[in-house]
């Protein structure tokens, strides 16, 4: 109990700014969290949550803040609780990825944090953050997820990730190889002529900061093939770069690098081989064909037909009756077969 005490008393001045010496020895004497090792215990306080993981800041310990998952949490509260702004103990351990992290997190209870002397506030760089954060995703929707707070530590980096939503200008990125939280993105810093990208496409970018300071995906592009979205069920929109009956190839800029093969026969009303052209917007989904390729499958319209369907050329069309005229220098043919433009013969 006196050494809880003294342990608890370290904590106390640590976190109040009376930081000397002895307050770390104290601390680095507490006795071993159980599966961590001879690990210091802190105090801090969770800057954000957002079921099921948060951040934890304690700056008189470290600078920035620790990423805490709900399953590391020792008797962790009911699913919903709100935990922003809380006080808690934890140990500072790393992941699964050798990333730092927080392990054995307690929530304190009233009591518990004013003998700490732990004030449920956030420092002014912490608010700032997590402000823009929210600009960020209320700015694409509500999403999941938190401004990675981790990105310092890769700024003018290329990373691989993938891109969490898109909404308008804006989405949000995530580069979970790299560092937890999103970083939000803006049209202007996709290849040229893309107004958005597609929801889980993968993709490299470059971490920096905008004018303001806040973290920013810059110079994005698009790494994803084609074969990455087969079995994923997503419809994709893109358009048809060309067609020479009865196949073609379509291309989705923002959803996978290259094109993509498709056959006519999955083009489905009011497609057909005599509508599908180039430079048509379309939408489809990517499946595995007979012949083992990544194919447009389920190939649709986006937004209706431009002037219908397009007589096919140089091939007669039948007639009443079930006969076939042949086909008369350019004319089209209408109705029974007769030619446009043609005089018809004198009955009797």
């Amino acid at each position: 109990a006196t050494c809880a005490a003294g342990a608890l008393r370290s904590k106390q001045r640590l976190l109040s700014g009376s930081f000397d010496e002895a307050a770390l020895d104290d601390i680095l004497e507490e006795p071993p969290v159980d599966g961590e090792g001879d690990l210091p215990v802190f105090v801090g306080v969770m800057r954000s949550w957002k079921e099921p993981w948060g951040f934890i800041v304690c700056p008189e310990a470290f600078e920035g803040d620790l990423f805490a998952h709900r399953e590391r949490f020792i008797d962790p509260p009911p699913l919903g609780t709100n935990l922003k702004g809380a006080a808690v103990e934890f140990v500072r351990a790393t992941d699964a990825r050798g990333r730092p992290s927080a392990s054995q997190v307690r929530v304190l209870s009233e009591d518990e944090s004013l003998m700490a002397g732990v004030v449920a506030e956030e420092p002014d760089a912490a608010e700032a953050i997590e402000a823009a954060g929210d600009e960020a995703i209320e700015a694409v929707g509500d999403e999941e997820g938190a401004l990675s707070t981790e990105y310092a530590a890769f700024l003018g980096e290329t990373v691989a990730g993938f891109v969490q939503s898109w909404k308008n200008d804006c989405g949000l990125l995530v580069a979970p190889d790299s560092f937890e939280g999103v970083i939000p993105c803006h049209k202007d810093h996709l290849p040229a002529g893309l107004p958005s990208l597609s929801a889980g496409v993968k993709v490299t970018f470059q971490v920096a900061e905008d004018e303001g300071g806040m973290p920013a995906a810059m110079e994005v592009q698009v790494t994803s093939e084609a074969k990455d979205w087969v079995g994923t069920g997503a419809m994709l929109r893109g358009t048809i770069r060309s067609f020479k009956n009865p196949w073609g190839f379509v291309v989705s800029p923002q959803s996978f690098a290259g094109d993509l093969f498709f056959h006519s026969d999955n083009a489905q009303p009011p497609l057909s081989a005599n509508n599908l052209q180039q430079g048509l917007e379309v939408s489809f989904r990517v499946e595995m064909d007979p012949k083992g390729r990544a194919s447009a499958m389920a190939i649709r319209p986006v937004g209706g037909l431009v002037g219908g369907a397009r007589p096919a050329v140089g091939r007669p069309r039948a007639a009443v009756g079930g006969a076939k005229r042949p086909f008369v220098g350019g004319a089209a043919f209408v109705g029974g077969g007769q030619p446009i433009g043609s005089k018809r013969p004198r009955v009797g």
